[in-house]
């Protein structure tokens, strides 16, 4: 698994330690690299979409507290097991491995998803991409609460 993922480490502090473990797959750092980090800022907004997921996502490997449906949120339907990042412009998708360990398969800027039947391809994706990388089973929680897998 670790051969096919990358770890966040969110250029912590030397009195920084994190409490959550964030990784990311080859997918993932293509976008950033490709698209993320293209794009601008928008009008009347402090960050770039860049800096908005860099900051959940150190918030989240710091232990800080996430909020349900603002940082963090499971997608319908539940028993697919995917879970988005929230940001004011940008959704990353991917699943809890085990409690306080979440990965990231692939990101999309917020206004290609800004409809229900939008979220679709991106629960697929996720959800196929679990059914081939080599995890013990289950390959993800099942739980539905927040608090349950941070």
């Amino acid at each position: 698994m670790r051969g096919e993922l990358i770890q966040f480490r969110g250029d912590l502090e030397a009195d920084e330690m994190s409490d959550r473990t964030l990784w990311y797959t080859r997918e993932c750092e293509e976008w950033l690299r490709s698209t993320l980090d293209q794009e601008p800022r928008p009008p009347k907004r402090k960050l770039y979409p860049s800096e908005e997921l860099w900051n959940v996502f150190v918030a989240f490997i710091l232990g800080r507290p996430m909020a349900y449906d603002v940082d963090l949120k499971k997608l319908e339907p539940l028993p697919f097991h995917v879970w988005e990042f929230k940001t004011i412009s940008v959704r990353a998708f991917g699943f809890f491995y085990r409690r306080s360990t979440f990965i990231v398969h692939h990101g999309e800027m917020k206004r290609n998803v800004a409809n229900w039947g939008a979220y679709e391809p991106h629960i697929r994706r996720v959800r196929d991409y679990m059914a081939t990388i080599d995890l013990d089973p289950p390959p993800c929680l099942t739980e539905t609460r927040l608090q349950d897998v941070l």
